[in-house]
C-alpha cells in the first residue's frame, strides 16, 4: 500500500526541494510515496549525499522500517536528517557540504 503524503508535509518538501534545486553543481531527487522506508529526497552536491525525511511536525516521527533504513544508508556512509521546516534543511547542508 503507498502511503499518502500529508498536504502539510508536502509543502514542506516543495519548499525544500526548491531551495535544494537552486544550489549549483547538486542533484536533487524526491522520491515517489512508498512503503520502502527510502526517505523521501536525495541530494548530492560535492560528492556528499543527504537523504532528508520529511516529516509534518517535530511529533511525527519515522516509523520503524524507516529507521532502519536510515541506519543502513547512515552505514553505508550517506547521511540522513529528519526535517519538518525548510530552517533544518539548510543547516544539513551548512554542516555538511563545504
Amino acid at each position: 500500500m503507498v502511503q499518502k503524503t500529508d498536504r502539510l508535509e508536502s509543502a514542506i518538501q516543495t519548499d525544500g526541494i526548491k531551495w535544494l534545486q537552486t544550489r549549483k553543481n547538486s542533484v536533487t531527487y524526491k522520491h515517489p510515496p512508498s512503503p520502502t522506508g527510502i526517505p523521501d529526497v536525495h541530494h548530492c552536491e560535492a560528492g556528499i549525499s543527504i537523504w532528508f525525511e520529511f516529516k509534518r511536525t517535530k511529533r511525527h516521527k519515522p516509523s520503524k522500517l524507516q529507521k532502519r533504513i536510515h541506519k543502513r544508508l547512515r552505514k553505508a556512509g550517506h547521511i540522513v536528517v529528519v526535517v519538518w521546516k525548510l530552517s533544518q534543511v539548510k543547516k544539513a547542508i551548512r554542516l555538511n557540504i563545504k
